[in-house]
């Protein structure tokens, strides 16, 4: 997903009560590679079953590569698990 490992994401709802947190682990992964799927419609596809982490991390590279590292700390610092920081009240 090209996130670091030590954030944690948040979704749905809950998250003013502090909820919602994820950890989101490929266990396998589906390529499709046009150029031969196109000519042989059966074929084209790679199924990456074990190791994927070191697959995406041989094939595409870290994710601090791609990442501003000034913003990833902002983020960390909003996403840290578990927060210190206390659910707003009233409204918002």
């Amino acid at each position: 997903m090209g996130i670091p490992d030590d954030i944690i994401i948040k979704i749905g709802g809950g998250k003013q009560a502090m909820l919602g947190s994820v950890e989101i682990v490929p266990r396998s992964l589906r390529l499709v590679i046009p150029e031969e799927s196109f000519a042989d419609l059966s074929g084209g596809v790679k199924e990456i079953k074990q190791n994927v982490n070191q697959y995406l991390l041989d094939e595409v590279g870290q994710s601090n590569q791609l990442i501003n590292e000034d913003a990833l700390d902002e983020l960390m610092k909003i996403w840290a698990w578990p927060s210190e920081r206390k659910a707003p009240t009233g409204m918002y």
